[in-house]
């Protein structure tokens, strides 16, 4: 069905001068605060940060999506966009690191996306311990590329009401102080590479006291402002034709998708694209559920912390067997990332040492490290056979992060690998298939956004049926 859009979405990116300014807190207090006043608000995410988008989805409840412009055309990325923020009075896009930063150049930086978006840029800047240096930082940003549009600036841990004077007298000639917020409470619980996930814990009181203070310290008419004056129409015919480049396939399969506090690491947009191709898609917990829901046609088990949940998921083993089946009787696809990897492994040992049992599915023996295994951005190549994610030859995008390796099982030979993957090290072979025995089995530690790829969601299904 084709949906009407409008191409004037107020909208405004918060970028940062460098990571840790606050930008996710600010974000999180003007999501909170802008819901309270009755504006429908979507929410954005720049990069391939999967926990960030929980705590827009928490206090907006909608699902909030990655924008990502190495992953993402242009076109699908406008298309996300405008999809995700159809009827919404306000879309607020939160940055990655600083405002410049990518994987090469202007690829995949806040940046690169606020110019496919037209949207203009609120700069926020830790001003501890600085004075007129912000007018020199911000004169930098606003003119290091012209075609960005940087129409404000939050000035965060400010010290005093005569130091944010101070700065807004500097600055004044550049662009415009909305903001001058002093430090706030603590931090957000981080674990790895980011925040814990959303709903793992009860940030009420924590998410009030943001709105209370962008309510108090941030000029949010001004914001709000620069989101409807200064927001470019968007080119509606690339989302045309991004759909059109879609199949609409009326198949109906079921998908059974992992989702709680272990597994959660999931790009919005490779659901949707399943949904769209005729998937209906169920959520349960390996963690509390004791088999797959009912007329599971196909099985995802995506990234997360198993490891953190490693004794109640090796003792729920009512679960084991009712994926055991799925995948020997029923011969269900099965596609794991990461988290889901190893959970499909027959063991895992933490830190300190002690082992935990998984399903056995592959024949790994994963260990946790210390220190982090890989991190970037990956593109990758089917190169063995055709698999349920596309034929030989396909190409995705994605992206590693992970503090495990496979210590052994890798050379059994009921597997084969799925990827040649390309990182800046050079290439490597990545990816496990599985499928002797009927069993048809997709094990990856690449996080993989499908925009690239647009096949892969039918190919997915079409295995369902095969």
């Amino acid at each position: 069905m084709k949906q009407t859009l409008n191409s004037n979405i107020p909208r405004v990116v918060i970028a940062g001068t460098h990571s840790g300014v606050g930008k996710t807190s600010l974000v999180i207090g003007l999501l909170k605060y802008f819901k309270e006043q009755g504006l429908n608000v979507a929410a954005f995410k720049c990069g391939p940060d999967y926990l960030d988008p929980t705590y827009y989805e928490k206090i907006l409840g909608r699902k909030a999506h990655n924008l990502d412009s190495w992953f993402m055309k242009s076109e699908d990325l406008i298309a996300t966009f405008c999809s995700a923020s159809a009827g919404c009075d306000l879309a607020i896009i939160e940055g990655v690191m600083g405002l410049y930063d990518g994987k090469e150049g202007d690829l995949a930086s806040t940046a690169e996306i606020a110019k496919i978006l037209k949207a203009p840029v609120v700069v926020v800047a830790d001003v501890s311990g600085m004075s007129r240096t912000l007018a020199a930082i911000i004169y930098g940003l606003k003119h290091f590329d012209n075609k960005i549009n940087l129409a404000g600036v939050i000035a965060n841990r400010i010290g005093s009401v005569a130091h944010l004077q101070l700065l807004k007298a500097e600055v004044a000639t550049i662009a415009p102080i909305i903001g001058g917020v002093p430090k706030l409470i603590e931090a957000l619980p981080e674990r790895h590479l980011g925040l814990v996930w959303a709903f793992d814990h009860d940030h009420t009181a924590y998410f009030d006291a943001l709105s209370t203070a962008v309510a108090n310290y941030v000029d949010t008419a001004a914001l709000l402002a620069i989101a409807k004056e200064e927001s470019a129409s968007l080119p509606l015919a690339s989302y045309t034709s991004a759909k059109t480049t879609r199949s609409e396939s009326k198949i109906k399969i079921n998908i059974a998708l992992a989702y709680d506090k272990a597994f959660h690491f999931y790009y919005q947009y490779n659901l949707h694209r399943l949904e769209e191709c005729g998937a209906k898609i169920t959520l349960f917990s390996p963690l509390e559920d004791i088999k797959l829901p009912a007329h599971t046609d196909a099985l995802i088990l995506g990234g997360g912390y198993p490891e953190l949940y490693a004794k109640t998921l090796s003792e729920n083993l009512a679960l084991h067997d009712s994926i055991l089946e799925h995948a020997y009787q029923k011969k269900i696809p099965i596609y794991a990332e990461c988290g889901g990897l190893i959970y499909l492994s027959s063991k895992v040992r933490l830190l300190e040492g002690s082992e935990y049992n998984f399903l056995g599915l592959l024949p790994f023996t994963i260990e946790m490290q210390a220190k982090l295994q890989a991190l970037g951005y990956v593109e990758a190549t089917l190169a063995t056979s055709d698999t349920f994610l596309g034929a030989k030859g396909t190409k995705l995008r994605g992206h590693q992060f992970r503090y495990s390796h496979i210590i052994s099982g890798e050379n059994d030979p009921t597997i084969t690998h799925a990827y040649l993957l390309k990182t800046r090290k050079g290439t490597t072979s990545e990816g496990y298939l599985r499928t002797d025995q009927g069993i048809k089995l997709f094990a990856s530690y690449l996080h993989a956004h499908w925009s690239y790829s647009p096949s892969v969601a039918n190919s997915f299904i079409r295995a369902v049926k095969s």
